[in-house]
């Protein structure tokens, strides 16, 4: 049955993880939607691809009664179907498995939006063509955003300083152990690496400049948001912390607590939109923390274009492939110190353009009663 195999396939240890990782946790939830679609009690016999089909529609439905799940969510399930119709049939206990449609993803996001539209059209984005970027800042913007991180939340100030050029799913997982604070004579103000997460999200080095560190140490200070983390880890109290984490604040601090875990994706993108809010950028649907680094990378595609950097540059700015020819990468592989150092230093200049000073707008009042 269904319901059985996905509970054998998600035990730690045995199954698909080894321990209870936050993608276990997800999994586990996806898990659960999975059996609402398709049921628990349903045979694994003569399973065909339709399955897959009929599990995402099923999902759009569901998120169009109740909000539940989304595009991702509904991408990480057939995913995972298709993991453990994998794991069962690597061990023996089912012959053969459906594989999911070719180019499923856009297939599933063709079909999620069609039901947005239908039900629900206030929702509903267009679905741009396979290898087509979505909405992304402005230069403008950008400087507007990185003018004014003091206005959000000192846990957001710090991972955008850090690593806006990286996707935040990847950021908020640094913890202090990928932090290196003390100088080198070629990296004088210390140095951040990026988990990767697979091939195409390659993590990095990330090379930090003064204004980096000085909002760094701020954060590290005894007053600053992360304050009581760091004095517990430098007196060996804990060996290891979260630089992004979740807990709420308490008088401006994260006070150390057992069982400390990384912020949540979700709260980017909160946080992001509570700051077009107060400096009056109109919100675009489908731009976010994506649309910030897409903004990013196009800033530093056009520095290349115009030979003021070089390819690997760009690459080692933000651990983006969409620069990476292989001339770039040749560059990246050969002279890695070179590439990251130079991306320190062209870093502020994309995030602050010499554009004419635009003044943060006023944020939009209540319609008078």
């Amino acid at each position: 049955m269904l319901g059985e195999a996905l509970a054998q396939a998600l035990v730690p240890g045995t199954g698909l993880y080894a321990t209870k990782t936050p993608q276990w946790h997800d999994m586990i939830r996806e898990a659960g939607r999975i059996k609402r679609i398709l049921r628990a009690d349903r045979p694994l016999d003569g399973l065909a691809v339709d399955v897959y089909i009929e599990l995402w529609r099923g999902l759009a439905e569901l998120h169009v009664d109740t909000g539940e799940s989304g595009l991702r969510a509904a991408e990480r399930a057939v995913a995972l179907l298709r993991r453990v119709l994998g794991w069962l049939a690597e061990h023996g206990r089912i012959r053969t498995f459906p594989l999911p449609p070719t180019r499923w993803k856009q297939k599933l996001a063709e079909d999620w939006m069609q039901t947005l539209r239908v039900h629900r059209p206030d929702q509903a984005l267009p679905i741009l063509p396979s290898g087509e970027q979505g909405p992304s800042y402005g230069p403008a913007e950008i400087k507007l955003i990185f003018d004014h991180l003091e206005d959000v939340d000192a846990r957001f100030r710090i991972l955008l300083e850090l690593g806006a050029e990286y996707r935040g799913g990847q950021v908020i997982r640094c913890f202090r152990s990928h932090l290196r604070l003390e100088a080198t004579a070629a990296e004088p103000h210390g140095t951040l690496s990026v988990p990767g997460g697979g091939h195409r999200k390659p993590g990095g080095v990330i090379v930090l400049d003064a204004h980096q560190r000085e909002a760094l140490d701020q954060a590290l200070s005894s007053e600053g948001v992360l304050g009581p983390l760091e004095g517990a880890h430098r007196a060996g109290a804990i060996t290891d912390y979260p630089l992004f984490p979740a807990n709420r604040l308490v008088r401006g601090q994260v006070p150390v607590r057992e069982g400390i875990k990384p912020l949540h994706r979700r709260t980017l993108n909160d946080w992001l939109g509570q700051l077009e809010t107060s400096l009056g950028i109109p919100h675009v649907k489908g731009r976010g923390m994506h649309g910030l680094r897409r903004g990013l990378a196009t800033a530093a595609e056009d520095l290349v274009e115009s030979h003021e950097i070089h390819e690997g540059v760009a690459n080692a700015l933000g651990g983006w492939k969409g620069a990476g020819s292989v001339r770039a990468r040749r560059y990246v592989k050969k002279r890695p110190e070179e590439a990251r150092r130079q991306a320190a230093k062209v870093r502020q200049r994309i995030r602050h353009p010499q554009l004419p000073t635009v003044a943060p707008k006023a944020p939009p009042s209540d319609p008078p009663e």
